[in-house]
């Protein structure tokens, strides 16, 4: 029994090996290698280099290319497929080639990206009797500093033109003693915000001493100019005056009276 047990092991695991060496002869078959250069700038045309090696006997493939998103495709001028993969849309570019064995094909592709940023290009898919993957590759686009933070620039891409403190569309939450308007939890805006409430009380009592002063300028010279406006104001202050005056004497002199006949009463 364990005899049997161990013939089966045995066979299992040759079976196992065989094919785990199919596979690696078959992929060994053909290699796909994707070439693109690392760092770009806004408006460069870029290209992408793609390699098929064909190491077994000749053969037809069929490779498909999908696009990264948000490109000019320049050439060719148009993608061959126009598709929607989870409600987003993938172009492809198509290509069918005769590959003989042991030679090397060669397709190359540009295209201009809309905007700054990280891209990735998904693997290609190359298919004869098996389907083989090349690498993907992934490729950056800054800006090219013009001392002016276009639409299309921000910190991230181009920090050269695009300070943290200007709106740009990107949050970048770190010290450095300038307040992102573009983030809420940015330590720089807390201090910030302070500063910018205490100058606003500041700017109340401020405002309302230099309206007072303008007024009174304003009113000594229509007062030098004997503006009429100036005499009525006065002559309506000193009406109120003059008969507070005149109230006073009279009963200054009622008192002074009612003592006169006071001091007759007690000669008598």
């Amino acid at each position: 029994m364990k005899n049997k047990n161990f013939s089966r092991f045995v066979k299992g695991a040759t079976l196992t090996l065989i094919f785990i060496l199919l596979i690696n002869i078959a992929a060994a078959e053909v290699e796909v290698v994707k070439q693109v250069n690392k760092n770009f700038n806004f408006n460069e045309e870029i290209k992408v280099t793609i390699k098929i090696a064909n190491k077994g006997p000749s053969s037809s493939f069929e490779i498909k290319e999908r696009l990264p998103s948000d490109i000019e495709l320049i050439n060719p001028s148009k993608p061959n497929q126009i598709t929607y993969l989870n409600g987003i849309q993938a172009e492809f570019l198509k290509y069918s080639l005769e590959i003989p064995e042991n030679k090397i094909s060669t397709i190359e592709y540009t295209f201009k990206p809309k905007s700054l940023g990280s891209y990735t290009i998904s693997p290609t898919s190359v298919s004869s009797d098996a389907v083989y993957l090349s690498n993907s590759a992934e490729f950056t686009v800054s800006c090219i500093p013009d001392g002016t933070c276009s639409d299309a620039e921000n910190n991230l891409y181009c920090p050269e033109d695009c300070s943290t403190s200007i709106p740009d569309g990107i949050c970048n939450p770190k010290l450095d003693s300038s307040c992102d308007p573009d983030c809420e939890s940015d330590p720089d805006c807390k201090g910030s915000q302070g500063s910018s409430f205490s100058f606003k009380l500041l700017l109340i009592p401020l405002a309302v001493i230099l309206v007072l002063i303008i007024i009174y300028v304003i009113y000594r010279i229509l007062k030098r100019n004997k503006h009429p406006l100036v005499q009525q104001f006065e002559q309506n202050n000193q009406q109120p005056q003059n008969q507070q005056s005149t109230q006073q004497s009279t009963q200054q002199n009622s008192q002074s009276s009612q003592s006169k006949e006071n001091d007759i009463l007690k000669g008598l």
